[in-house]
């Protein structure tokens, strides 16, 4: 006979353990990107880690690569720069799985 923590156990739906993650990805699944030229000289991109980011008036590959690292503050709001950076060069985000609208 069972007793109630291996009834509880066995009861338990078996979760895929990236489940967590993809719902996760699915809450911040839609960003607002505001273009705008009155940022500082030195700075491409911003965000407030809350779904709306700024960004410079940029075109093709920078443009790509500040909208995933600014997509990737927006997930990882905790992580250090570095680790942002090292996650923005792996390639591992693709842009078309989110909604981006252009303000």
């Amino acid at each position: 006979m069972l007793n109630y923590v291996e009834l509880l156990y066995t009861l338990k739906p078996k979760v895929d353990p990236n489940e967590n993650f993809k719902k996760f990805l699915d809450y911040y699944r839609k960003f607002y990107i505001i273009v705008s030229d009155y940022l500082p000289s030195f700075v491409l991109g911003m965000t407030d880690c809350k779904g709306r980011i700024w960004i410079r008036r940029l075109y093709g590959y920078l443009k790509e690569k500040v909208l995933k690292h600014e997509i990737l503050h927006n997930l990882f709001p905790n992580a250090s720069e570095y680790e942002i950076r090292r996650l923005t060069d792996s390639n591992f985000l693709d842009l078309n799985r989110f909604r981006l609208i252009f303000v």
